[in-house]
């Protein structure tokens, strides 16, 4: 990272869930800078999880200077992945060339509200991310998703207007609706709980 920070910069998150899916054990990168973390940032959201899970370790933060800090990571040694894996799992085998895609795009925001334990983001959220046209250019991607087998879609609500979403490499899925009860078969970190099926 090079030039003036005005308040804290963070890393394009793409490029950084790319050097993650590739990182070696022992590899380290910037991920910002700046006075301090934004804890609503979604790379920093990214980065917690990663940390909560074993993934990685949050380095030392460096002072490059009067109230300015450099944050790092390290890609985590195989036993804490190990342990990240018995937790379970948040990386998906996507590749990047199909991430790019409206689809992929769309696709990634699914399994980050998922790794984050958020709700599912509604269409015109999903749109947004995705760089689509409208909410129904991606309630069509969803669909799609949904039909290619990537991930498994669950309405609630008056009018079926709440939906989760389990990611079907992980076992993941977004967070319920404010004061409805679990889906059968959740364990309490979101995960499917052990004896049940997919």
């Amino acid at each position: 990272m090079s030039g003036a920070f005005v308040g804290t910069s963070y890393m394009d998150q793409a490029q950084l869930e790319e050097w993650f899916s590739g990182a070696a054990a022992g590899a380290q990168a910037i991920y910002g800078q700046g006075p301090t973390g934004i804890p609503t940032h979604p790379v920093q959201q990214l980065v917690n999880e990663w940390a909560r899970t074993g993934e990685i370790v949050k380095l030392p933060n460096v002072r490059l200077g009067p109230n300015m800090w450099r944050y790092a990571l390290a890609r985590a040694r195989p036993g804490s992945r190990a342990a990240a894996d018995q937790r379970g799992r948040t990386r998906v085998s996507a590749d990047a060339e199909w991430r790019e895609t409206e689809g992929g795009r769309v696709f990634m925001a699914l399994v980050r509200a998922a790794n984050l334990g958020l709700p599912c983001p509604t269409n015109a959220e999903l749109a947004r991310a995705a760089g689509l046209r409208d909410a129904d250019a991606a309630r069509y991607r969803v669909k799609l998703l949904a039909e290619e087998g990537r991930i498994q879609v669950v309405h609630s609500g008056a009018g079926r207007c709440f939906r989760r979403v389990m990611i079907i490499e992980t076992g993941r899925w977004t967070a319920d609706e404010p004061g409805s009860a679990p889906l059968p078969g959740l364990g309490t970190s979101g995960t499917q709980a052990k004896g049940q099926a997919a």
